[in-house]
């Protein structure tokens, strides 16, 4: 175990393995202010679990050492590891928020989970708090899946249908032109050859918000990852 708890590092601290392993299995890094830099690697140096199994730490400390790793490997260069520091420092911080709500406010896990578990979805499963643009994309596909058969079921139910302006010339089959209408709504880009109705015009409008926003989303991760 290193213990540099409650610490202020001015200079360096080498802890990267070269000629031979470095087998520290807690590294304690709680309450340190880090004005120098550590070079350490997050796969070799296992700084997840060194961190992740501390006993005698709180989630918020936990999530704190993650913070002081992300930007201390924004310092030294290694930006793939600061994108892993990142989501561990995000998914411990929003775990510490709900736990330490719920302690002071019981009906608070009433919203609370609730808030946790769209954080959960929306930021940290659908790409990765903009870390990764190529989950972003992955997600991109799930959803317009998604919708295009939530268009052929609502036509198979009655409740709606998507129906086409210029008399189908393409002999579209009602799965593919679910399909088709799910792409040009997702993407925004509203030919206007496909239009829904019934309750077909709802999920219209939410899956274009959700193309609005899921392009958003993979913005700001590849630009993230190309800045640097």
């Amino acid at each position: 175990m290193l213990d540099i708890s409650d610490t202020i590092i001015r200079d360096i601290v080498d802890l990267e393995p070269y000629d031979f392993p470095v087998d520290i299995k807690t590294i304690d890094m709680s309450g340190m202010r880090l004005i120098g830099k550590v070079y350490i690697s997050w796969r070799h140096n296992k700084c997840n679990d060194s961190i992740i199994n501390q006993e005698g730490t709180t989630l918020r400390q936990k999530a704190e050492q993650f913070r002081i790793l992300k930007q201390n490997f924004s310092g030294t260069g290694k930006y793939e590891d600061e994108d892993e520091a990142y989501v561990m420092f995000k998914r411990l911080e929003a775990r510490a928020d709900m736990q330490e709500e719920i302690a002071s406010n019981k009906w608070a896990r009433f919203w609370a989970w609730p808030a946790f578990g769209f954080k959960w979805l929306v930021f940290d499963k659908i790409g990765l708090y903009a870390t990764s643009p190529g989950r972003v994309l992955f997600s991109v596909v799930i959803f317009w899946l998604f919708f295009g058969f939530t268009y052929f079921l609502v036509d198979l139910s009655g409740l709606g249908r998507t129906a086409s302006s210029v008399g189908n010339l393409d002999k579209l089959s009602t799965l593919s032109q679910s399909f088709y209408h799910s792409a040009v709504t997702f993407f925004t880009i509203g030919y206007g050859d496909v239009y829904p109705q019934g309750l077909s015009r709802v999920v219209s409008g939410l899956e274009g918000f959700m193309g609005v926003f899921m392009m958003s989303y993979f913005t700001v991760a590849f630009v993230r990852k190309v800045l640097r």
